[in-house]
């Protein structure tokens, strides 16, 4: 699996999919590759077969923080918002306490004119940031121009 990462992050998606089809061989209920898979398609420009990937894969393990946030990144990738934002808040659900989930939920939610969700979004972003002082404040200013009454983040 972490050869396929590596290959996936240099971008030689063909050699990728190629480990994961392996370990998909030797154990074809590995939903962490199957993933992978949906990732790699959707970067080759197949985002219906990954979409569809990621939607067995949730069928299976509807508890996968890790497959809601893939399938919330497709649904945004097709402008499928309100999917996205459903997504979102089932990898919320989860107890997944990621800044990066809440960020991206906050600004989606902005877009779709629900403020009061998208402030309380990105306070939960603030509560459990970790990343850098200079992104913080980003996240702030955003929180306070919704707060202000602007709607663009």
């Amino acid at each position: 699996m972490n050869l396929g990462v590596i290959e996936r992050n240099r971008g030689h998606f063909d050699r990728a999919l190629q480990l994961i089809q392996q370990l998909l061989a030797r154990n074809p209920y590995y939903y962490q590759a199957r993933l992978m898979r949906a990732e790699i398609n959707a970067a080759r420009g197949d985002v219906t077969e990954a979409v569809r990937e990621v939607e067995r894969v949730l069928r299976r393990w509807p508890h996968s923080g890790q497959g809601w946030f893939i399938r919330a990144q497709l649904a945004a990738r097709q402008g499928d918002r309100r999917t996205a934002i459903m997504a979102l808040q089932c990898v919320v659900s989860e107890k997944a306490e990621d800044q990066t989930v809440y960020w991206f939920l906050a600004r989606l939610l902005v877009l779709d004119g629900r403020t009061n969700e998208a402030a309380g979004a990105y306070e939960n972003c603030l509560r459990v940031w970790v990343d850098a002082p200079q992104k913080r404040q980003q996240v702030e200013r955003e929180l306070a121009r919704l707060r202000g009454g602007a709607t663009t983040p």
